[in-house]
C-alpha cells in the first residue's frame, strides 16, 4: 500500500509518500533455507552480519525485507529498475531503524527532492510490518 500527499509550512510545501508492507516471517525463513542466493540478492553485507547475530535471524531478515519494500512504495517507484540492496536498513546509535540509499535509488531520491526517509518496524510471531515515510521538498510555494 502506498499513499502520497502534501502539507504546507509558512514558506514552502512538502510532499510526502507513505509505504506499508507486511510479510510473513515464515515465508522469509523458507526463502532463506531454500534459495542460497536469496540472502545475498536482497541484503547488504552489513544487514546480513546484523541479522545473523540474532538467535532468530529470519525474524530480522523479515523486518528488513518489509522495510525495503515499504521504502520502495513510499518513493513511488516500486522495485522497477532498482535492486534490493540499493535500500539498506541500519540501526542508529540509539537502536532506531534508519534508511541508507545507494546507487540508482540514491540518485533518484536526490533528483526527486527527497529530504528524508523515516521507517518504523514492528514484529509479531507471524508477521514483520514496516511503514516508511518519504518527505520531499516542493518549491511551488
Amino acid at each position: 500500500m502506498s499513499q502520497t500527499g502534501e502539507s504546507t509550512t509558512t514558506d514552502s510545501f512538502q510532499r510526502w509518500g507513505l509505504g506499508v508492507d507486511i510479510i510473513e516471517v515464515e515465508r522469509i525463513r523458507k526463502a532463506l533455507e531454500r534459495h542460497k542466493r536469496f540472502m545475498t540478492t536482497i541484503y547488504t553485507p552489513s544487514e546480513i552480519e546484523y541479522c545473523l547475530k540474532s538467535k532468530l535471524p529470519h525474524r530480522h531478515f523479515a523486518l528488513r525485507f518489509a522495510a525495503k519494500e515499504a521504502v520502495f512504495k513510499a518513493l513511488g517507484t516500486g522495485l522497477n529498475g532498482f535492486q534490493w540492496k540499493m535500500v539498506e536498513i541500519v540501526n542508529s546509535k540509539r537502536g532506531r531503524p534508519a534508511v541508507l540509499l545507494h546507487d540508482a535509488v540514491l540518485r533518484y531520491a536526490q533528483h526527486s527532492g527527497v529530504e528524508g526517509i523515516e521507517v518504523s518496524l514492528s514484529l509479531s510471531r507471524e508477521n514483520a510490518i514496516a511503514v516508511a515515510m518519504v518527505v520531499r521538498k516542493d518549491d511551488r510555494g
